[in-house]
């Protein structure tokens, strides 16, 4: 989703990772999960 460098230069605070829609849509999605959440594993193909 983002490069290295982005994320040194543009997206090295939690506040400027919240700002970018798909890390702030994810974190949002995650905050609904309880603690300790482990997401199924998906097989193998």
């Amino acid at each position: 989703m983002l490069s290295e460098k982005e994320m040194e230069f543009s997206y090295n605070t939690i506040e400027a990772l919240r700002q970018h829609p798909d890390i702030a849509r994810f974190a949002d999605w995650l905050a609904t999960k309880p603690p300790g959440y482990q997401p199924l594993s998906r097989p193998k193909r």
